[in-house]
């Protein structure tokens, strides 16, 4: 009972650090899912003891001379990033971003381009999180340039740092040459995710009708 106690206390005090001190500190966790997850999922599971010695352990590797990476609290659940087909993700965006939109929502024009990849990362066969990366010039640059359009992370795998894997992914697999542009559309309650994956916000908000309002989003891969 003591142990339920100290652990929901600290789970809380973790959430305030979360949603108050993490977004002002920007990118600042070698690890997915990130230290804060990584110790809400210990005490949920593990209770207070054992998930303050997990927790402590994981924090104090989190330094600039040690490991990074994917690390979760379950060894053996690792993510797989692969290629789908345009009409599976469309039904994932249906029920993921736009369940009470019509259905032409889901579908974008630019689907079926040769030039189009359609990403999703897999747990354990189970797809987590997707997006879809169109071959769209940003203004007059003359970098290779993709937009990363539909991203979602399924509701009950959101905040466990799988999102970030797969931008980590994207930024490191799809594309080889020197100088490369990804950029996107963000809704507003997502901006935050990806400033801490390196973007940088661009311009001001503006909206898309029925959906709310958005912010341009740019992060250049220079080699």
């Amino acid at each position: 009972m003591i142990s339920k106690f100290f652990s929901t206390f600290t789970i809380i005090l973790i959430k305030l650090y979360q949603f108050f001190i993490s977004p002002l500190l920007g990118v600042n966790c070698r690890f997915y899912p990130t230290c804060s997850v990584y110790s809400i999922e210990a005490f949920n599971k593990y209770g207070f003891f054992k998930g303050f010695i997990l927790s402590s352990k994981r924090i104090l590797s989190c330094h600039p001379f040690g490991p990074h990476g994917f690390r979760p609290l379950i060894e053996g659940d690792t993510p797989l990033v692969k290629k789908i087909s345009a009409k599976e993700i469309q039904s994932e965006r249906k029920v993921e971003l736009y369940k009470k939109l019509p259905k032409s929502f889901s579908k974008y024009n630019e689907d079926e381009l040769r030039s189009t990849i359609h990403l999703a990362l897999f747990l354990n066969g189970e797809l987590v999180s997707g997006l879809t990366l169109i071959k769209k010039k940003l203004n007059n640059s003359n970098s290779s340039s993709f937009q990363i359009r539909g991203m979602f992370t399924k509701k009950k795998f959101c905040n466990r740092g799988y999102g970030s894997i797969l931008i980590k992914y994207v930024k490191d697999e799809v594309s080889k040459s020197k100088n490369v542009i990804f950029w996107c559309n963000s809704r507003k309650k997502a901006i935050n995710f990806y400033i801490k994956n390196g973007f940088v916000e661009k311009g001001n908000f503006f909206l898309i009708k029925k959906i709310g309002l958005h912010k341009k989003l740019v992060f250049e891969k220079l080699k």
